[in-house]
């Protein structure tokens, strides 16, 4: 009895068997593996954009997406001075420590509203405060400081107002000088329309070609050498064709000399020195077959994060090297170090950067110093802290200091803030006393200098600046 029972249990078991293997032999018919270029790409999107810092605690992309949709936003940073040495400025350098400026925006173009602030500050205190909105077709000046009110500028009657007897309508006739009717239409579009979309076109284009030719492919370990600081599962050998590079830089340079000239000549500029382009071309492409392809090997952990990339270029006579490591404990890139090396005439260039990121305090610092012959040329070094942060919504970035130096030639000191809120945008409309700029007359215009220069007589903060410049009255 327990003999057939042992058979029958043995031809289930080998059923059982048969049909596991069958079904993964045909389970796995179905899958496909993914190409190097496909592995990398996705390690690239967990390392970079959705574990980025800036994504993974402030949300950029989607505050971005808010500004860029031309919604309500409010924007400003300040900046002060702390310190300031340097030896063709020790004379005033102790009389500049403590000056800063904030500047506060708030825009809601949708409605073509927008509103700005400059304040100057000395040692925390405001000294002067000017200011700046748009409201329809109507621009206002302010100064509290200096004036009462604001001077205002109505491009909507902007012809009937140059029409007039005042001051700047007399001087546009005594000189011919006569504006389009769509005067505000044209300078709206002029700053908010790209000045070539066909140059733009072609740097899309080549854009994309370029990410189209590069080749992935995984790679030997043997045959890459990475920091010893890095521990890495796969390596990847990534190939960017000379013809594609070449034709992207090319179409870059086109674009911006072209927006330049455009922009010149919407100005009324036509003094613009153009690019010989055809010539440019060549030269790019000389230099690009004398590089080659560029290859860059980039290693890839176990949970998917890229750790490690190096890429080096040698000539012969000029050699270039780049190295980065993301080393950081929760996140790569919370530790981040780039070493660029280049060496060519006997002369070696090094830039060495770091960066950290604290994610249980938001507390971030960057050290960047540029070496020749390993001397230290540029030292900037910089700490600070993400506040009032709601993701996707606002944050508040705290800077305790960014310092720069120079050697002996200059060595400043600055602290201050930046900040984002897509929640709050205020822009209420002036209400006190217009002046319009273009309906002023010659009697006006004197009488608004003469308030001017009386309240920065009255001011006490305002005298004591006149007084050091020797400018009192």
């Amino acid at each position: 009895m327990n003999q057939k029972c042992n058979k029958k249990a043995r031809k289930a078991y080998r059923l059982i068997a048969v049909l596991t293997i069958v079904t993964l032999l045909f389970g796995c018919m179905g899958c496909s593996k993914k190409t190097p270029r496909e592995a990398l790409e996705e390690a690239y999107e967990k390392t970079f954009v959705k574990n980025n810092p800036s994504e993974s605690v402030l949300g950029i992309s989607e505050i971005d997406s808010h500004i860029n949709d031309n919604k309500a936003h409010s924007s400003g940073f300040s900046v002060t001075l702390q310190e300031l040495s340097g030896k063709d400025i020790s004379e005033f350098a102790g009389v500049l420590s403590g000056l800063g400026i904030r500047i506060d925006t708030a825009s809601d173009l949708l409605n073509r509203k927008s509103a700005g602030t400059l304040d100057i500050t000395y040692g925390g205190t405001k000294y002067l405060s000017l200011g700046g909105q748009l409201q329809g077709s109507k621009i206002y000046l302010t100064a509290p400081q200096l004036i009462d009110g604001s001077l205002t500028v109505d491009f909507s009657t902007l012809k009937e107002d140059l029409s007039s007897d005042s001051m700047i309508g007399q001087l546009f006739t005594m000189y011919g000088i006569e504006l389009p009717e769509d005067l505000f239409s044209q300078l709206t579009q002029s700053l908010t329309t790209p000045a070539s979309l066909a140059d733009l076109g072609n740097v899309i284009s080549a854009y994309d070609d370029l990410c189209d030719a590069i080749l992935v492919e995984e790679a030997d370990k043997k045959t890459v050498s990475f920091s010893s600081d890095v521990s890495y599962k796969k390596a990847y050998k990534v190939t960017i064709p000379k013809h594609a590079y070449s034709t992207l830089i090319t179409s870059v340079l086109q674009y911006a000399n072209d927006t330049s000239a455009d922009l010149s000549e919407s100005l009324g500029s036509s003094e613009q020195e153009q690019l010989d382009i055809l010539n440019l071309k060549l030269t790019i492409q000389q230099i690009a077959d004398i590089i080659g392809d560029i290859v860059l090997n980039v290693g890839v952990t176990k949970d998917n994060y890229i750790c490690c990339a190096e890429s080096s270029i040698n000539t012969g006579a000029e050699s270039l090297l780049f190295t980065a490591t993301f080393t950081g404990k929760d996140n790569p890139l919370n530790d981040t170090d780039v070493v660029v090396t280049a060496a060519a005439a006997g002369q070696t260039f090094e830039i060495v950067y770091a960066q950290d990121y604290d994610t249980d305090d938001n507390e971030a610092s960057i050290d960047l110093r540029v070496k020749l012959n390993g001397i230290t040329e540029l030292m900037l070094s910089g700490a600070g802290k993400y506040k009032d942060v709601v993701k996707g919504q606002k944050y508040t970035f705290d800077y305790d200091h960014i310092d720069l130096n120079l050697g002996d030639e200059l060595s400043l000191s600055l602290s201050g803030d930046v900040y984002v809120d897509t929640t709050k945008c205020d822009i209420p409309t002036p209400s006190s006393t217009e002046h319009n700029l273009f309906r002023m007359s010659e009697d006006d215009f004197y009488t608004l200098g003469e308030e001017i220069m009386t309240n920065l007589q009255e001011d006490p903060l305002l005298s004591k600046v006149l007084n050091a410049l020797d400018l009192g009255m």
